[in-house]
């Protein structure tokens, strides 16, 4: 997002949207009251259930990059929320953190949804294993920084694999790399 640039008031509902900032500085403000600032390594949740506005616009003084990852919510209607929370890279090096869960807590975000999002920060050389229990679930593996195997398939930067009818998928950091964890169920009703 460029310098000034951004979303203008619209609406959404029933949908969970995460946004997850990599770089620079952007606002949020909603029609529950918040208005808040997102710098790198910021994560938020909107669970919009039965209805919000909000708008978001760079603020900073350099081009905004983030991810935003919409998931289908688990139950519809409910009253909608916001959560903000960081996530500086210098904590999260050689490790997986949890951002997303669908249990709440402190340590990460709260997600109306059977979901977990990770992020991951690691050093050339080192082989991360992924458990998790396969029934209803995929994991989807995106690439933010650096390079990344997968089984066979080699991911570079922006590149994404989903997996599924497993129960653990490794990943095999072929360079120094950054990269997003989402487990979500398939065949939501």
């Amino acid at each position: 997002m460029e310098v000034g640039k951004g979303f203008g008031t619209h609406p959404h509902a029933n949908m969970e949207i995460i946004s997850i900032l990599l770089k620079g500085k952007m606002n949020h403000k909603d029609s529950m009251g918040y208005s808040t600032e997102i710098n790198a390594g910021g994560v938020q949740i909107m669970s919009a259930g039965s209805g919000l506005f909000h708008e978001e616009y760079n603020i900073g003084d350099e081009e905004v990059n983030f991810l935003q990852i919409w998931i289908q919510p688990k139950l519809q209607d409910i009253r909608p929320r916001y959560q903000l929370r960081h996530f500086p890279l210098e904590n999260r090096k050689n490790k997986l953190q949890t951002i997303i869960s669908s249990e709440e807590g402190q340590a990460h975000c709260w997600i109306n949804q059977n979901a977990k999002l990770s992020l991951g920060a690691f050093d050339k050389g080192s082989q991360v294993p992924y458990p998790f229990n396969p029934v209803n679930k995929c994991i989807y593996v995106f690439v933010i920084e650096g390079s990344v195997q997968v089984g066979d398939t080699i991911l570079q930067e922006r590149d994404a694999i989903g997996v599924w009818d497993t129960n653990k998928v490794e990943l095999n950091c072929l360079t120094n790399a950054q990269f997003l964890l989402i487990e979500t169920p398939v065949n939501q009703k």
